[in-house]
């Protein structure tokens, strides 16, 4: 029962989060699907460590989960408690969801592929993990981090 459940929070948070990131940022429809996102990564990631299926003990994942539970809570947390004392609240709340979601895409990713024959593990970390974590990282950090900050320049 537990594999169905984290299966389907990750569709969610995958569908959920593709629009939260597409959207106008904070809007009603980015708070509404920014908490059904939030859910569902936390329900996810909190459902993994109860998956042993793989290798019969802790796995890569399981830290992955631990790191996933760290970006979206921290991200939640800006947003909702920490806005009026962190000045740059809304740029750091943006990097911690977005790497929720490169989180999320990469290890949905290396998941599935790791289903796949490829022998050298090397490779596979590189094509399915590094790759799409460094561009992801990346087009946030050098497109969207400069435009928030610009929105927050007073003019």
């Amino acid at each position: 029962m537990i594999i169905p459940i984290h299966i389907g929070s990750s569709v969610l948070a995958i569908i959920s989060g593709a629009f939260v990131l597409l959207l106008n940022k904070g809007d009603r429809w980015h708070t509404i699907l920014g908490r059904v996102y939030a859910v569902s990564m936390i329900t996810l990631a909190a459902v993994s460590f109860g998956i042993y299926e793989v290798t019969g003990s802790f796995y890569i994942f399981h830290a992955i989960s631990v790191q996933s539970l760290f970006f979206t809570l921290a991200g939640l947390c800006l947003s909702r408690f920490l806005r009026t004392q962190i000045s740059q609240w809304l740029i750091w709340h943006g990097r911690f969801m977005v790497y929720s979601y490169i989180t999320l895409i990469v290890t949905g990713t290396a998941q599935f592929f790791d289903r796949l024959p490829f022998q050298n593990t090397t490779v596979r970390a590189i094509v399915f993990l590094s790759i799409p974590a460094v561009i992801g990282w990346a087009l946030y950090e050098f497109w969207k981090v400069p435009q928030l900050k610009a929105d927050a320049e007073p003019n």
